[in-house]
């Protein structure tokens, strides 16, 4: 919204706002270890070292919440101007945790809910599945993301996901 209304206005402090705000809460949730982001603070190591963990001993990253994530920079990257000093970082972050998702992928194409713990999850997350699907083909469409690595990741996240869908019409596994 705030980069929509530097582009309705032409005033440039709803996008350094918008900017300010992304960064401070992105920056502070970010794993550069894993290439994901944390759900909330209480996922980060905390000042005593204590950090919440999965049975399987791994870090908890959501997957929905990462998905408003890919979802989030897509929107923020169709507003930003083309020649604007930020573009990089975005377009890296989203690069980064599109690479890093793509690791995570289940062999039936979808993701579970905890990235890093398919055994706790085994069913898959279409909520997460089809917002990364989105992810990658936003960025395949873009010129972002190399073809011959990305697209089997989305077209196996889409087939997935259609899988998924009952004889009502309804989107399962959400």
């Amino acid at each position: 919204v705030w980069h929509r209304m530097a582009n309705l206005t032409g005033e440039e402090k709803y996008r350094e706002h918008a900017n300010r705000l992304f960064w401070e809460t992105s920056d502070k949730l970010w794993d550069a270890e894993t290439g994901l982001t944390y759900r909330d603070r209480t996922y980060i190591v905390q000042p005593d070292g204590m950090q919440l963990r999965e049975v399987n001993g791994e870090k908890v990253f959501w997957g929905r919440g990462n998905g408003w994530l890919v979802g989030a920079l897509c929107l923020v990257l169709d507003q930003l101007p083309e020649k604007h000093p930020e573009r990089p970082r975005y377009e890296a972050r989203l690069k980064t945790l599109l690479a890093s998702l793509a690791k995570l992928q289940q062999p039936t194409g979808l993701w579970p809910t905890s990235l890093l713990d398919k055994a706790g999850y085994p069913m898959g997350d279409t909520s997460a599945t089809t917002l990364f699907a989105y992810g990658y083909a936003w960025a395949l469409n873009r010129g972002l993301l190399d073809k011959a690595a990305y697209l089997p990741v989305a077209l196996k996240a889409w087939a997935a996901s259609v899988a998924c869908v009952d004889e009502h019409g309804r989107l399962t596994y959400v």
